[in-house]
């Protein structure tokens, strides 16, 4: 992991631990929460760790696997506003949501094409209200869940066409509430 200054300067590295437990493969998702926590999914390991603001581990959680509290390619992170960590589980087709001590809270999702199931899920943010937006990556679309993670809604399909995906990554939340989504498959960035 590298710090930059909002200019680009550089300001300290970690992650590449002397021991064995402290190092990174693959990290992919990174999120802050309120208190300056840095949560970053370490999908080689199938693992979240957690860093204080002078990058030392104060909290890992997960392991391989498919049952509660594991992950097969963790990739999206994302905190909402009670502190909740929010996890894309991209083999498992499924999310996961943890306490900000890193205690499973529970899971949604599952293989498939319909409404609330996923196919891949990658990127992961909440907007304001702390609903639940979520990349599903091989199905072409984003989809919205309650902060429990019930179905909303969902927008989308596979195509080249304006408010049409091809492999959906990266979501974000602006300010004004609108959703970005980084259209990998197109080589763009779509604002809704």
């Amino acid at each position: 992991m590298q710090i930059f200054t909002k200019d680009g300067k550089f300001i300290k590295k970690f992650g590449k631990g002397s021991m064995e437990g402290e190092r990174l493969y693959q990290p992919y998702g990174v999120a802050l929460d309120t208190q300056g926590r840095i949560f970053v999914v370490d999908r080689g390991n199938a693992r979240v760790l957690v860093f204080n603001r002078e990058g030392q581990i104060i909290l890992t959680f997960g392991s391989l696997g498919d049952g509660k509290g594991q992950f097969n390619c963790p990739s999206g992170v994302a905190v909402n506003s009670k502190g909740h960590v929010i996890i894309t589980d991209f083999g498992n087709d499924r999310v996961q949501v943890f306490s900000s001590k890193g205690e499973f809270l529970f899971k949604f999702g599952k293989s498939g094409r319909g409404d609330g199931e996923l196919n891949w899920p990658t990127g992961v943010t909440t907007d304001a209200d702390d609903h639940i937006i979520v990349s599903d990556s091989y199905n072409h679309r984003i989809q919205m869940f309650n902060e429990d993670g019930s179905f909303l809604t969902r927008f989308g399909n596979e195509g080249n066409k304006r408010g049409q995906f091809k492999r959906p990554e990266g979501v974000a939340v602006t300010k004004q509430g609108n959703i970005v989504v980084a259209d990998w498959g197109n080589d763009r960035i779509q604002v809704f």
